[in-house]
């Protein structure tokens, strides 16, 4: 199983209640542990942008930011807004930086092997809190990835997370 930013929030807290067997968790760019703090602020800023503007309007004002190295995140953006009515979308975004985030507690009763991955350079996703993620979640990895990574993997699949993944999962067999 596998959750992205705040999709790594829901599934860490499902895991970290749920006795269900699995082979594996990938948590990826998770933002924040505990109470809402800095990163939750940016989050709320983006979604009071979102608010004052079209969905269209912010992904174009987002492209404008962004980096050669980031058009993969432009694309799961687009792909992901896009799906969406727009006032749920802010109203969602809204909502999740209101939302805590798993706490010490809540990672260390993850008992599934579970790989965390940090985005370099990401402020929405700063790597200290993937780091932290992985010491307090008994049997984690951490792995730390480039945007120019998984730009040139299209995806999350670099060659990097695959070697990772499968020695996790063989170790843990």
């Amino acid at each position: 199983m596998a959750g992205i930013s705040f999709g790594a929030h829901a599934l860490a807290l499902t895991l970290s209640r749920d006795t269900t067997e699995i082979s594996g968790a990938l948590l990826i760019m998770p933002a924040w542990t505990g109470a809402p703090g800095n990163t939750a602020q940016l989050t709320a800023t983006a979604a009071a942008s979102l608010r004052a503007n079209s969905t269209s309007h912010e992904l174009r004002r987002l492209a404008n930011l962004a980096t050669p190295d980031q058009e993969w995140i432009l694309a799961a953006l687009k792909m992901a807004w896009e799906s969406q009515p727009h006032e749920r979308l802010a109203a969602g975004i809204a909502q999740a930086a209101l939302c805590p985030g798993p706490t010490l507690t809540d990672l260390w009763a993850i008992s599934t092997p579970t790989m965390v991955v940090g985005l370099r350079d990401d402020p929405l996703h700063p790597c200290e809190t993937a780091q932290d993620w992985a010491a307090n979640i008994p049997r984690a990895r951490y792995l730390e990835v480039t945007a120019s990574q998984i730009n040139n993997a299209g995806n999350f699949e670099t060659a990097d997370l695959n070697s990772a993944w499968q020695a996790m999962i063989t170790e843990s067999g």
